[in-house]
């Protein structure tokens, strides 16, 4: 029988791990997660917060207040192999200004798998996207800018309360 162009690319998409999910939304658009890099994700983020369930690691992160724009490892400074730093753009999506925001960004390089954490101090009001640049990975040889992982794992807001994953 003759298969369509759709249902051939969601058979294939499933054999490599990729399942579709209906938005809720709108149920007539779907999209696609990649399961592999969901679950390491989940998994990264409960070994991080020191929790052993990852469903109370997925189930944190649909409320994570804190919302990921961009994340990538800046390019070298001209004569260096090493990675100049980290770059996270992120928007603040709670109702309060935050004022510490910890992130653990994952990076992979010839040399090994990393996962690190770097706090952002400052007064970050809601709805506002910032884009700030950090130290973190310049100690490595780089490989790219992409990064294997990039959440907020915790947010102290600026009347006390926290959130953590």
């Amino acid at each position: 029988m003759a298969e369509s162009l759709r249902e051939r690319q969601a058979t294939d998409k499933k054999a490599l791990g990729w399942i579709t999910v209906s938005s809720l939304l709108a149920p007539s658009e779907d999209f696609v997660i990649n399961t592999r890099s969901f679950l390491i994700t989940a998994l990264a983020a409960a070994v991080l917060s020191g929790t052993s369930h990852v469903t109370t690691a997925t189930a944190a992160a649909a409320r994570n207040p804190i919302g990921v724009v961009q994340c990538f490892v800046t390019v070298p400074k001209a004569m260096s192999t090493k990675a100049s730093g980290t770059q996270i753009v992120y928007v603040n999506r709670g109702p309060i200004s935050a004022s510490h925001v910890t992130f653990a960004v994952g990076y992979r390089n010839a040399s090994g798998h990393y996962l690190r954490r770097v706090t952002d101090d400052g007064t970050f009001a809601p709805g506002v996207q910032i884009n700030h640049h950090f130290s973190l990975y310049n100690d490595l040889t780089y490989s790219g800018k992409h990064v294997t992982a990039c959440t907020a794992v915790k947010v102290i807001f600026s009347n006390g309360t926290a959130w953590a994953m």
